[in-house]
């Protein structure tokens, strides 16, 4: 597994900050290096594994913004859901979603943002479709 802790004697490190000749001790902790350990060694309890409900692409700048307010709608009601950190590739946020176990892809664009739907695709059932905003709650809850 390899180590997932250091630490050391530092006799002049302080030096590197005007002040010399001062000796000190460290230690630290990799907490990805943990997580990496407990995933490999399936450590997490099996309810900590499901991921949200409905993960939003983030298609760009505007798009993201708009998604977010429609994923913050969806939150005041109990659903859980996540934004993508970036703009990416599809292939990418789709990939990303099925390793945390997300069910949901909701996708909106220019098109949609101008025509206030989204595409819905689940994720198990490699099914899709469009939607209108409005039913975008009633879509989770049923």
């Amino acid at each position: 597994m390899g180590s997932i802790g250091g630490g050391g004697r530092y006799d002049d490190l302080t030096g590197l900050f005007g002040v010399p000749d001062v000796p000190g001790v460290g230690i630290s902790f990799g907490v990805d290096r943990i997580y990496d350990v407990m995933e490999e060694l399936n450590l997490f309890p099996e309810k900590m594994q499901k991921g949200a409900t409905a993960l939003f692409f983030n298609m760009g700048d505007e798009e993201s913004k708009f998604a977010y307010r429609q994923m913050q709608q969806l939150r005041s009601k109990g659903i859980s859901c996540e934004l993508y950190h970036e703009p990416a590739k599809m292939d990418k946020q789709f990939k990303y979603a099925a390793k945390k176990n997300i069910r949901y892809a909701v996708i909106i664009g220019s098109k949609e943002m101008q025509e206030q739907n989204c595409v819905v695709k689940h994720l198990a059932k490699n099914e899709q479709e469009t939607i209108t905003l409005n039913e975008l709650e009633n879509y989770f809850t049923k």
